[in-house]
């Protein structure tokens, strides 16, 4: 029978300490990265979560208006964010109007439900950020800006169907539009029930 030298069980004695301080080390890296996901999580806002996707102009899904939209969230301001759709034309997207969103450009479940936790995922990736819109705009300046054009658009109203035609003027809580249907007669909007304005 041939004896084990000393030495040998000193090393085999290292070996396991060395194991088992590598677990211990990942256990508390683990731990660590955790605690910070939970901090950024804590101190996330909507607005900030927000500029947050908009600075990696990160495809999103947003249920707005009974009805989804789908883009790439490019910009962010006080009341309202701006959605680079597929189709080429820009979204004014107001915030209050948005009632679920989907990073990755995940489609809602089948069926319609607005369940985050039903959603399929991507990549996990705590929310972050607590700052502040890029742009220090307000929707109803931006709308103002574009009636001085009298530029096409879409209006998707609380509720109501989507209104088409140029954007004549904006006022201090109502805007007016001119329909495409020259048939037509003008049709005011009530600021506060504009979803999506939608350039055309």
């Amino acid at each position: 029978m041939q004896h084990r030298h000393p030495v040998d069980d000193l090393l085999d004695a290292f070996q396991g300490w060395a194991s088992s301080a590598r677990v211990k080390a990942a256990a508390q890296a683990r731990a660590r990265e955790r605690h910070l996901r939970e901090q950024l999580g804590a101190s996330a806002t909507w607005t900030g979560l927000l500029v947050d996707l908009a600075e990696r102009t990160t495809p999103v899904t947003l249920y707005v208006a009974g009805g989804k939209r789908s883009g790439r969230l490019v910009g962010v301001s006080t009341d309202f964010l701006v959605l680079d759709q597929p189709s080429g034309r820009p979204a004014l997207v107001a915030l209050r109007a948005v009632a679920a969103l989907w990073s990755d450009g995940a489609p809602p479940p089948n069926g319609g439900s607005t369940d985050p936790a039903t959603a399929p995922r991507g990549p996990e990736r705590a929310p972050s950020g607590d700052r502040g819109p890029s742009l220090q705009l307000s929707l109803g300046a931006a709308l103002d800006t574009l009636a001085q054009e009298h530029a096409p658009v879409a209006i998707t109203v609380e509720g109501g169907p989507d209104l088409v035609g140029a954007l004549l003027v904006v006022g201090e809580d109502v805007l007016t539009l001119r329909p495409a249907s020259p048939a037509r007669r003008l049709v005011h909007v009530p600021l506060v029930a504009v979803a999506v304005c939608e350039l055309r």
